[in-house]
């Protein structure tokens, strides 16, 4: 049972953090925002996407470093929110929620 919820984690690190953080870069280059204007969020946007791929691919592994990640992703995003002091924008909520998903089936699988 313990592969079926790795599996189940490894698909929504896939699609919301891979998947939701390359459609934010697919929009800011769309906006034709330039990358020194808002680097932030260029640099943001393939960190995460980097950071969720091999978060995809330890919990295809069953590695316990995908839960860290998992876990740690949510926390460092809203923790980079609210520090920048910007406003929250709809994406960034809609992203969070599969995020917080994936967030809750990882302490879920820490416990014993």
């Amino acid at each position: 049972m313990t592969a079926y919820y790795y599996m189940f984690l490894a698909g929504n690190l896939f699609g919301s953090g891979i998947g939701g953080h390359a459609l934010r870069l697919t929009d800011l280059i769309t906006q034709k925002i330039p990358f020194t204007e808002q680097k932030t969020r260029y640099v943001v946007a393939i960190g995460a996407m980097l950071i969720y791929g091999l978060g995809t691919v330890l919990a295809l592994f069953q590695n316990p470093g995908a839960l860290l990640i998992a876990m740690g992703g949510p926390i460092l995003g809203v923790s980079t929110v609210l520090i920048s002091g910007k406003k929250v924008d709809p994406f960034q909520v809609v992203l969070g929620l599969p995020q917080l998903v994936s967030f809750i089936l990882a302490v879920a699988l820490l416990l014993p």
